[in-house]
Protein backbone atom coordinates (compact mmCIF):
# COMPACT_ATOMS: atom_id res chain seq x y z
CA UNK A 1 0.00 0.00 0.00
CA UNK A 2 1.35 3.79 -1.43
CA UNK A 3 -0.30 5.15 1.51
CA UNK A 4 0.48 3.06 4.51
CA UNK A 5 0.87 4.04 7.94
CA UNK A 6 1.90 7.72 7.33
CA UNK A 7 1.61 8.67 10.86
CA UNK A 8 4.13 6.17 12.21
CA UNK A 9 7.47 7.52 11.85
CA UNK A 10 9.37 4.87 13.09
CA UNK A 11 7.95 2.32 10.41
CA UNK A 12 10.52 1.40 8.51
CA UNK A 13 9.21 2.22 4.64
CA UNK A 14 9.88 0.73 1.31
CA UNK A 15 10.78 3.13 -1.66
CA UNK A 16 7.03 3.22 -2.65
CA UNK A 17 5.86 3.63 0.54
CA UNK A 18 8.31 6.90 1.07
CA UNK A 19 6.63 7.89 -2.28
CA UNK A 20 3.17 7.79 -0.23
CA UNK A 21 4.39 9.37 2.43
CA UNK A 22 5.81 12.68 0.56
CA UNK A 23 2.76 12.93 -1.40
CA UNK A 24 0.48 12.52 1.77
CA UNK A 25 2.82 14.95 3.44
CA UNK A 26 3.13 17.24 0.84
CA UNK A 27 0.13 17.96 0.58
CA UNK A 28 -0.43 18.42 4.12
CA UNK A 29 2.76 21.05 4.44
CA UNK A 30 0.64 23.06 1.25
CA UNK A 31 -2.26 23.49 2.79
CA UNK A 32 -0.57 24.41 6.48
CA UNK A 33 1.65 26.84 4.43
CA UNK A 34 -1.89 28.32 2.40
CA UNK A 35 -3.85 28.91 5.43
CA UNK A 36 -0.81 30.65 7.22
CA UNK A 37 -0.21 32.48 4.19
CA UNK A 38 -3.99 33.27 3.86
CA UNK A 39 -4.47 34.36 7.43
CA UNK A 40 -1.56 36.46 7.14
CA UNK A 41 -2.74 38.17 3.87
CA UNK A 42 -6.23 39.37 6.00
CA UNK A 43 -3.71 41.85 8.22
CA UNK A 44 -2.90 44.10 5.34
CA UNK A 45 -4.16 46.07 2.87
CA UNK A 46 -1.49 46.80 -0.11
CA UNK A 47 -1.90 43.41 -2.34
CA UNK A 48 1.71 43.25 -3.80
CA UNK A 49 3.22 43.49 -0.07
CA UNK A 50 0.61 41.00 1.22
CA UNK A 51 1.10 38.79 -1.79
CA UNK A 52 5.12 38.60 -0.74
CA UNK A 53 4.42 38.31 3.03
CA UNK A 54 1.75 35.00 2.32
CA UNK A 55 5.08 33.76 0.16
CA UNK A 56 7.22 34.48 2.72
CA UNK A 57 5.06 32.85 5.65
CA UNK A 58 5.28 29.85 3.50
CA UNK A 59 8.51 29.01 3.23
CA UNK A 60 9.25 29.83 6.56
CA UNK A 61 6.03 27.69 7.86
CA UNK A 62 7.31 24.73 5.63
CA UNK A 63 11.06 25.62 6.53
CA UNK A 64 10.38 25.10 10.09
CA UNK A 65 7.62 21.99 9.45
CA UNK A 66 10.03 20.01 7.59
CA UNK A 67 12.86 20.35 10.12
CA UNK A 68 10.64 19.13 12.98
CA UNK A 69 9.62 15.97 10.91
CA UNK A 70 12.93 15.56 9.93
CA UNK A 71 14.06 14.86 14.00
CA UNK A 72 10.68 13.70 14.96
CA UNK A 73 11.55 10.79 12.93
CA UNK A 74 14.77 10.39 14.09
CA UNK A 75 13.40 10.72 17.82
CA UNK A 76 11.01 8.02 17.22
CA UNK A 77 13.85 5.78 15.28
CA UNK A 78 16.78 6.16 17.83
CA UNK A 79 18.55 7.62 15.50
CA UNK A 80 19.83 11.39 17.24
CA UNK A 81 23.16 9.56 17.85
CA UNK A 82 24.47 10.08 14.14
CA UNK A 83 25.69 12.13 12.84
CA UNK A 84 24.87 11.81 9.13
CA UNK A 85 21.16 11.41 9.64
CA UNK A 86 21.37 14.32 11.57
CA UNK A 87 22.81 15.70 8.37
CA UNK A 88 20.17 14.63 6.27
CA UNK A 89 17.80 16.38 8.87
CA UNK A 90 19.27 19.39 8.78
CA UNK A 91 19.24 19.70 4.51
CA UNK A 92 15.83 18.81 5.09
CA UNK A 93 15.25 22.46 6.24
CA UNK A 94 18.04 23.89 3.79
CA UNK A 95 15.80 22.02 0.95
CA UNK A 96 12.66 23.37 1.73
CA UNK A 97 14.47 27.43 2.41
CA UNK A 98 14.96 26.88 -1.26
CA UNK A 99 12.24 24.95 -2.92
CA UNK A 100 9.79 24.48 -0.17
CA UNK A 101 7.91 21.11 0.35
CA UNK A 102 8.60 19.94 -3.19
CA UNK A 103 12.62 19.94 -2.44
CA UNK A 104 12.26 19.92 2.02
CA UNK A 105 10.31 16.52 2.17
CA UNK A 106 12.88 14.87 -0.63
CA UNK A 107 15.19 14.02 2.92
CA UNK A 108 12.32 13.82 5.24
CA UNK A 109 10.96 10.69 2.68
CA UNK A 110 13.92 9.23 2.54
CA UNK A 111 14.41 9.46 6.74
CA UNK A 112 11.46 7.30 6.39
CA UNK A 113 13.25 4.17 4.99
CA UNK A 114 15.86 4.12 7.34
CA UNK A 115 15.56 1.12 10.08
CA UNK A 116 15.12 2.16 13.28
CA UNK A 117 17.62 1.20 16.04
CA UNK A 118 17.30 -0.63 18.78
CA UNK A 119 16.48 1.33 22.03
CA UNK A 120 18.81 1.40 24.59
CA UNK A 121 18.19 0.52 28.21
Amino acid sequence: MLFRRLTDLSYQRSVAEAFGFYIAYFLLFLVIAAVIGGVSALSSNEEEAVLQMAAQLGVATVTVASLCLAFLILHRKNLLQQPVSIGIAILAGICAMFGGALLGLLPVAYLTMKQPMPKRA
